[in-house]
């Protein structure tokens, strides 16, 4: 039989659960966008992650914040988010702190007119991000834009990088043209004006296949890339203006580096993957096959084994350096 104070306790946490499931309900119903960011606060809580906003001399930066001991800096592409890490934090070893921030003037970080906000001064901030956390050194992972300021970052601020994944990086002519290259005209598909250009984004050119993404979280991604279009397109103006890109990073980096990149990107072609390693010998070098550009939520599982085993062996020669350097593939299996 429950006790007065039973009854109380109970109530204390049925109460609670019952008003977030009701708002969960509501902002399903109209606005999916935000139950998507109410749904991956509490997920991202559950898995011991939270959101902190840190102020840096020029921006507001929200990020995702992990528990583990060892910090790994996670860049998202362009017009991306924090949230793009999700999939991937969720799989690492406990012992990883992810720290996946919104880059300045994406996601829910603050936007400013009046800056820049080409690759230099991306990393600068980044950089910035790293000693206000008083994280020391780092590992970093970075996708496509965030993958050029990793380069640039790890380049200009060797003490602060441990080591570095790179991730079908952007800042280079690849070789052969990709189909993103072959559609892009006067309108670019990268800023979708409405929410069947951001999917046709995605189907075409984003991922492999087309992805299994709920009502909630396309709702999410596409207002974001609409809303803020025409700043969208300052930011690609300021990277696209900048003198200093990718390959003149690459040879000034001491940490060492793995190249990833899936032969079905088709928003930038896997023939980049070679030309990179000619302009840093250096680069461990590996080509898969079975996904397309967004690596991290299309196999966040073998990424993460790919990720931990370059940490923890960063040296190692391995097969699938020798198949990317002579053009062969691995295929990706939930065995790899």
């Amino acid at each position: 039989m429950l006790t007065s104070s039973d009854s109380d306790s109970t109530k204390a946490i049925l109460v609670p659960l019952l008003l977030v499931i009701i708002a969960l309900g509501w902002a399903w119903a109209v606005r999916p966008s935000l139950f998507y960011t109410l749904s991956t606060q509490v997920s991202s809580r559950l898995n011991g992650i939270s959101t902190k906003t840190i102020q840096l001399s020029d921006h507001d930066v929200r990020l995702l914040v992990g528990k583990g001991s060892e910090p790994l800096l996670l860049l998202h592409e362009f017009t991306g988010s924090k949230e793009s890490w999700l999939p991937l934090a969720k799989t690492l070893p406990n012992r990883y702190q992810i720290i996946a921030p919104d880059l300045p003037g994406m996601g829910r970080s603050s936007r400013r007119s009046n800056t820049d906000y080409d690759i230099e001064r991306q990393a600068t901030r980044m950089a910035e991000l790293v000693r206000k956390l008083e994280l020391g050194q780092v590992h970093i992972t970075g996708l496509g834009m965030g993958a050029e300021i990793a380069a640039n970052l790890a380049s200009r601020f060797p003490e602060r990088v441990l080591s570095l994944t790179l991730i079908a990086p952007s800042g280079i002519a690849t070789p052969t043209a990709s189909d993103f290259d072959r559609a892009r005209t006067d309108s670019n598909p990268l800023l979708p004006g409405s929410s069947e250009g951001f999917r046709q984004l995605q189907d075409k050119f984003l991922y492999g296949a087309p992805p299994n993404m709920g009502k909630p979280e396309f709702s999410f991604r596409s207002n974001q890339n609409i809303q803020f279009r025409r700043f969208n397109q300052k930011i690609l103006a300021d990277i696209e203006a900048a003198s200093t890109r990718l390959s003149a990073s690459l040879p000034g980096i001491i940490a060492p580096a793995q190249l990833l990149w899936c032969d079905g990107d088709k928003l930038r072609d896997s023939s980049g993957l070679g030309l990179l390693k000619t302009i840093a010998p250096t680069l461990r070098v590996e080509k898969l096959s079975g996904c397309g550009h967004m690596l991290p939520e299309e196999q966040p599982k073998i990424l993460a084994a790919r990720i931990d085993s370059f940490i923890v062996n960063p040296y190692a020669a391995d097969t699938a350096e020798r198949n990317a350097s002579s053009g062969n593939t691995l295929t990706l299996s939930p065995n790899n």
